[in-house]
């Protein structure tokens, strides 16, 4: 298990135009693409480095293995990485699958109580 067993999912995905654009060109329910969505960023984070999709320090998760565990067909499963690719939310390079700007969204740790401090620092 990971030293963060959970991640920020922000309710904008609903919303998000990457993610209609992805639904469009691969002709799958909003629901599909960001079941998709939410399992590689799940994957992403359980990953020894978090951010791309690997079993272990140098074990790549395979397209085989992602697609399997998204339970989708190799056609709608590659529409939806396509997708994916083609709006910049992940990036095939290498040996490992990335997904972009994860640190900018999820943060290493936080400091609750700092945050704490300035919300009630806000209500005065």
């Amino acid at each position: 298990m990971t030293p963060f067993p959970w991640y920020r999912f922000y309710s904008e995905a609903l919303s998000d135009r990457k993610i209609a654009r992805v639904c469009r060109s691969s002709a799958l329910p909003k629901a599909t693409v960001i079941g998709v969505w939410a399992i590689l960023l799940s994957l992403a984070s359980e990953s020894p480095q978090r951010g791309l999709l690997l079993i272990s320090d140098d074990i790549p998760l395979t397209p085989d293995e992602l697609q399997e565990e998204c339970g989708l067909d190799a056609a709608a499963f590659n529409a939806v990485v396509t997708g994916f690719v083609a709006c910049g939310l992940i990036e095939i390079g290498g040996d490992a699958w990335e997904i972009v700007n994860r640190d900018q969204r999820q943060p290493a740790s936080e400091n609750r109580d700092e945050r704490a401090r300035a919300t009630r620092g806000n209500k005065t």
